[in-house]
């Protein structure tokens, strides 16, 4: 079956594209995203737009986004009018506009961000964590947590604190650069990065020598 000369497989990577283009970053704006492990990204982001684009069309990222739409349509399902979903909310900071969109937020005070990983290995996430306080600052909320969706099953992690507003205007300042390695390497731009984290080199007391 084609939809508009595509196929339903075609389609939704024509979905996801089209819904990247409504919240395309205007100049002076910055992302709380950008705020969590490597500010540099958005350099080079700028400058290899082509690569951004490109990366709309890959199906891990897809993969996270169906999941997102899953859980938040079961959350609407069980909570009906008292869940908002996909919230955008901006402030002034450092003279610049900062833009974030939380996953959900319930009863106008509860916020919910839902993170898709392989396992529930390491959660909560410091960066997530980060995140999540950060909306708690954006948004004023009362109260927030991580919802985890993994193959191991499905858990909720409160965040207790919000950031405060010295620590995100410390951030705006001087985003972070990665700092491990995992990060530049699932990141599209690290062919061009002069900052790219890479693997150490094995020891040589810890090669084996394979013998012919």
């Amino acid at each position: 079956m084609e939809l508009l000369g595509y196929t339903l497989a075609e389609s939704i990577f024509r979905w996801r594209y089209a819904e990247s283009k409504k919240h395309r970053r205007a100049p002076g704006e910055v992302y709380v995203t950008d705020l969590l492990l490597c500010g540099h990204r958005v350099k080079l982001a700028e400058r290899f737009p082509e690569v951004g684009e490109a990366e709309n069309f890959n199906p891990v990222a897809l993969e996270g986004d169906l999941v997102h739409k899953g859980v938040q349509s079961v959350l609407k399902e069980i909570l009906g009018d008292r869940i908002q979903v996909e919230v955008e909310g901006e402030r002034e900071v450092a003279g610049v506009k900062l833009k974030g969109r939380v996953d959900a937020i319930i009863d106008g005070k509860h916020g919910v961000e839902i993170k898709h990983t392989r396992g529930e290995y390491g959660i909560p996430h410091p960066h997530h964590e980060l995140q999540v306080k950060i909306y708690r600052w954006l948004f004023n909320l009362s109260s927030a947590e991580l919802l985890y969706v993994s193959r191991d099953g499905v858990t909720s992690v409160p965040v207790l604190e919000s950031a405060t507003d010295e620590e995100v205007e410390r951030l705006v300042k001087n985003p972070p650069t990665a700092q491990e390695e995992w990060v530049c390497r699932s990141c599209p731009f690290s062919f061009a990065c002069s900052l790219k984290v890479r693997r150490p080199r094995p020891s040589d007391a810890g090669l084996k020598l394979r013998a012919f």
